[in-house]
């Protein structure tokens, strides 16, 4: 501390003189050094914080309390610094996305101008902050337009970004985030699309709403009968034919103008029929429609003067024109023969141009010109379609109708016979058929089980005259468990089974041209049985115990179901041939090697392991046998506690040792003793066995020690003579050879028969305790134990000291149902204090239970 004092100084010689002087001293106020301890760098995440320094922790002033010192910073640029005047803990912070290292200085400063300073390194680590979509937002496109959206993001970091896409519409160009695209024909309609911007860790990503503009197209059409530049005649019907197409599907209307001031349509029909009046040359134009746009096409028609009639026409299946017939397959000859007649005068009329074609009735494509015949018919010589000498009778065919797909179904063949511009004209109608296909036997097929199976060629066993092998489909019916697969390039058929089946399967394989015909033929599949070996259950290694019985079951199991066989190589035992149980006593110690086999008969399979005998010092097996845990024992009565005890390693049992509970200990040799309780209370019995090698087990039980219930000597329903049979009516004891005594079946006695499977007895203070003037209830459920009806039955309570006794009313019991009683019996006014022996009965007077239990009477 500063201030001014005097001191006194006294001085004494060796003769008792004393001197004494005062001296003044003055301290002057000097300002104590701030101390300022390191305070800690601070490391934290970008766009995080720290607040875990506070600079109290690191200022020492012995003049100003740490909340008087004055803080300040400088040196940070991008960290944030804030103080809190209270406390005087930092927190740091930084700009956002920033990351780097900046040095701070802190100074303190105390109430006397003294100051301290010190260094803080601060490092914001880098955080990688994920990618930004710009918001693309509903994007719409147009069919066969080209297609262009950048998509664009950002990140802070300014990582390389990669763009992806989850459709198959397009591919985003993963660099720049480019969409460019054009739309099919097929692609009309809205999408969800996902895109996607990462930075290789995070992502950022937005579903957008695609809409595609469906662009309608032209369709297009084509008249295909007549051809143009076409002969007809008037005042004869001509049907006309057009194919029209619309890339979008729309559904086509047709509308005809037949070029003579005559129109048909709009319709959906792609034919119109036409009759001409007068003879002329016209132009045809059909216009078809999608409800939007529209195309045409015309053709040139040229319609001639009606001169001639086209009588007797009719085709044929034979070169002789002589088995006129309506229907024909595709490859087979085709022949019609007509006559041209003057319309005028009925003259037959050799020597006119004439042309013969057919076409489809229902597309009018598929055109078949036929040739004029050459050779013989019916013993007549044809030249160039005319008879050697040419009669108004027209031979025409076609050597093999084409395999076309179009040249199936319903056709009509055209005849135009003219000279000039006079001529005629007539149609007939035929059908030209599909071949069936022609499927071959094809062989059954036999594999063994658990083959690879087998397979063959489909195309060996078929044929189709229209039809490449190439081009039939094949399928299969009938299988359940045969593995059936046809490769559809090469109609390559696999078949196999699965593992341990076998058995007999028929297959129908089917063989379809596209045209109509379906063909079937049916292999019988058999997957001939072989014999699996059986399998046995892992063994391992084994070890018994010299002396003790040692068990082991050895399993195996057989796919076949077939009867297995075990067998050993060793003396050590005899396996179970049957059941593979090895069950014996070891008497011989060692390691020894032994192989177990399993087998079906034809096959087996074995296991070698190790079975190793051992000498053991085993300590005994023992257990209290009598009386059984949580058993009642009467107080005074003898009770014998029984055990069972062994030494499984060969020993001798030595010494039994009984702890009775009640600080009693009995020390025996045999497994039995006799045991008196004096005191009522619950005890925990132990007995402890030791063998001669001095290994010692334990059991435990615990008994409860009650009174003994007061019992009848002799009663009805009870044995009073010791002969095996119920007394029924002997309640003294009178006649031991009781006539009414019952031979009940074993478990089925008078006590057995009718059960008090439960007793509850309470009063107004407790469950078994009563004031003197109050009420026991007692509740007795009564179960028929018997295989007869019981009648007559009532529950009796009695108290006899008290001279008190209670009885139901009669009821009877069916055979196992229960019943419930209540008896409610009033205790006197003047009963002593005490507990009170009671008899709970059931019985019809040939039948009687009863049951004891102890009523107190408190004050």
């Amino acid at each position: 501390a500063s201030g001014a004092s005097n001191i006194t100084i006294n001085v004494t010689d060796t003769f008792g003189k004393v001197g004494q002087g005062v001296i003044l001293v003055t301290v002057e106020e000097v300002n104590d050094l701030i101390i300022l301890d390191d305070i800690p760098d601070v490391t934290f995440a970008e766009d995080g914080f720290d607040d875990r320094i506070a600079l109290d922790d690191y200022v020492a002033d012995v003049e100003t309390a740490d909340a008087d010192i004055d803080w300040t910073y400088t040196g940070n640029v991008e960290v944030i610094v804030s103080i809190d005047p209270a406390t005087r803990v930092v927190t740091f912070t930084a700009t956002a996305e920033w990351s780097g290292m900046e040095t701070i200085t802190f100074t303190a400063e105390d109430a006397d101008g003294a100051t301290a300073s010190d260094a803080v390194t601060v490092n914001v680590t880098s955080v990688n902050d994920a990618p930004v979509l710009d918001t693309i937002g509903p994007l719409s496109a147009t069919e066969n337009a080209p297609f262009f959206f950048d998509v664009n993001a950002s990140d802070v970091d300014l990582d390389t970004l990669t763009f992806s896409d989850d459709t198959d519409l397009f591919d985003i160009d993963p660099s720049t985030g480019v969409i460019s695209f054009t739309p099919t024909y097929d692609d009309s309609g809205i999408y969800l699309v996902t895109i996607t911007v990462s930075d290789g860790q995070l992502q950022d990503d937005e579903q957008v709403t695609l809409t595609i503009e469906n662009v309608n197209r032209a369709p297009t059409v084509q008249i295909t009968q007549p051809e143009d530049d076409a002969l007809v005649t008037e005042n004869q019907s001509i049907m006309f034919y057009a194919a029209g197409d619309d890339p979008d599907d729309d559904s086509l209307t047709y509308e005809w103008d037949f070029g003579d001031g005559t129109t048909f349509g709009p319709t959906a029909d792609n034919a119109a029929e036409k009759t001409y009046v007068g003879s002329q040359d016209v132009t045809v134009t059909v216009t078809v429609t999608d409800g939007n746009l529209t195309a045409n096409d015309s053709i040139s028609l040229h319609v001639f003067e009606l001169r001639y009639n086209i009588t007797n026409f009719n085709s044929y299946n034979d070169s002789d024109f002589t088995v006129s017939d309506q229907a024909f397959y595709r490859g087979e000859p085709f022949y019609v023969k007509f006559d041209v007649v003057d319309k005028d005068n009925g003259t037959k009329m050799p020597g006119l141009i004439t042309q013969v074609y057919m076409y489809n009735n229902e597309t009018g494509q598929g055109r078949i010109d036929l040739d004029a015949y050459d050779g013989v018919a019916d013993g007549v010589t044809i030249v160039d379609g005319e008879p050697a000498t040419p009669n108004g009778t027209y031979y025409y065919h076609v050597p093999n109708l084409p395999l076309l797909d179009d040249n199936l179904g319903w056709h009509v063949v055209f005849v135009f016979s003219y000279q000039g511009n006079r001529g005629g004209q007539a149609t007939l109608p035929i059908i030209i058929l599909n071949n069936e296909i022609v499927v071959d036997n094809i062989p059954d097929v036999t594999f063994a089980e658990d083959s690879a199976g087998a397979s063959f060629d489909l195309d060996d066993y078929a044929d189709d005259l229209e039809t490449d092998d190439a081009d039939i489909e094949w399928s299969f019916t009938g299988n359940t468990f045969v593995n059936i697969s046809i490769d559809p390039d090469t109609h390559l058929v696999s078949l196999s089974a699965p593992a341990d089946w076998f058995g007999v399967e028929t297959v129908t394989f089917l063989a379809d041209d596209g045209d109509g015909s379906v063909v079937g033929d049916v292999v019988v599949v058999t997957v001939t049985s072989v014999n699996d070996p059986p399998v046995l259950d892992p063994i391992g290694d084994l070890v018994a115990i010299r002396g003790v019985p040692f068990f082991f079951d050895v399993n195996a199991s057989d796919v076949d179901n077939d009867v297995l066989l075990f067998d050993d190589d060793t003396d050590l035992f005899d396996i179970d041939p049957s059941t593979g149980v090895i069950s014996f006593t070891p008497v011989t110690e060692g390691v020894f090697t032994v192989t177990v086999n399993v087998t079906d008969g034809f096959d087996y399979d074995e296991e070698t392991f190790t079975f190793e005998v051992v000498w053991m010092d085993l300590p005994p097996i023992a257990y209290i046998t009598t009386p059984a845990d949580g058993a009642l024992v009467y107080q005074g009565v003898p009770t014998v506690f029984g055990a069972f005890a062994i030494d499984p390693d060969g020993g001798a049992i030595d010494t039994y040792r009984w702890g009775l509970g009640d600080g009693r200990v009995i020390i025996a040799s045999g497994v039995n003793v006799s045991v008196t309780y004096e005191d009522r209370g619950t005890y925990t019995v132990t007995l402890n066995v030791s063998d001669d090698e001095g290994n010692v087990t334990t059991d435990t039980i615990v008994i409860h020690v009650v009174r003994e219930p007061y019992i009848v000597a002799c009663a009805d329903g009870r044995d009073n003579d010791g002969d095996g049979l119920v007394d029924m009516a002997d309640p003294g004891c009178s006649s031991p050879d009781d006539a009414s005594e019952w031979n009940l079946p074993p478990h089925r006695g008078a006590e057995h028969g009718l059960k008090v499977m439960s007793i509850s007895t309470y009063g107004s203070t407790g469950d078994v305790s009563v004031l003197p003037g109050d009420f026991v209830t007692v509740e007795v459920v009564v179960e028929n134990a018997l295989d007869e009806d019981v009648d007559n039955i009532r529950v009796g309570f009695t108290v006899p000291e008290l001279g008190v006794q209670q009885k139901s009313s009669q009821f009877s019991l069916r055979d196992g149902r229960r019943e419930t009683k209540s008896l409610d019996v009033f205790i006197p006014w003047d009963a002593a204090p005490g507990e009170y022996y009671t008899e709970i009965t059931v019985s019809n007077g040939d039948i009687r239970r009863s049951l004891h239990r102890w009523v107190e009477v408190v004050e």
